[in-house]
């Protein structure tokens, strides 16, 4: 899905049909915008705010993911401390693990139009000593 029309359209249905939206799982794709909380469009949306990365299910609401590249960080309890971020594409990003936020949506998650480099990338380059000397 890329609209909240479609997120609202999926989780009522999910509703119904299974007794919670986040039994089922989605697809969800948001796009990069460089100013998030401002966007009043009906596209999902991701960005950065206050220094934060978040996604936007809804205008206005916006949940912080955060996140590093390549596999996702767990703490106590398993709990996520930091989403992983693999490079699909330039520009397309899919986190891991999903987005499971519960009586409400259980979704994988891609992100596009993503600028080069994401926040989130190192991009740290180590001489070797034969170069150096």
């Amino acid at each position: 899905m890329r609209t909240i029309s479609e997120v609202v359209k999926w989780c009522a249905g999910a509703l119904v049909e299974h007794g919670d939206p986040a039994v089922p799982v989605c697809q969800l794709f948001f796009r990069w915008v460089e100013t998030p909380a401002a966007y009043r469009g009906d596209e999902l949306v991701c960005g950065v705010m206050d220094g934060q990365f978040g996604i936007w299910l809804c205008p206005g609401e916006a949940i912080a993911m955060p996140i590093v590249e390549g596999a996702a960080e767990f703490g106590m309890l398993n709990a996520i401390d930091n989403f992983g971020a693999t490079k699909i594409a330039n520009g397309v990003w899919s986190l891991s693990p999903s987005l499971n936020l519960p009586d409400l949506i259980h979704g994988f998650v891609v992100l596009y139009d993503v600028p080069d480099p994401a926040p989130w990338e190192r991009r740290i380059i180590l001489l070797s000593e034969e170069l150096i000397a």
